[in-house]
């Protein structure tokens, strides 16, 4: 099921980076609350922050 779901969640990625999406970073508002090396990835400057929900929706569903 969780293997299913990192499948799908990273082909998705693929194909939009291949599209020309800019590529995101991979942490989760919770975490990335608190992060110490936040200004070191983009999690600031993400152009679509739909994306930060539905990633977020994929993993709780995994867990």
């Amino acid at each position: 099921h969780a293997a299913e779901a990192t499948r799908v969640r990273l082909a998705g990625l693929v194909d939009r980076l291949h599209d020309g999406a800019p590529m995101p970073a991979n942490g989760i508002q919770t975490v990335c609350d608190y992060c110490k090396v936040r200004g070191l990835c983009r999690r600031d400057f993400w152009a679509d922050t739909h994306d930060i929900g539905e990633r977020d929706t994929l993993r709780d569903a995994t867990t």
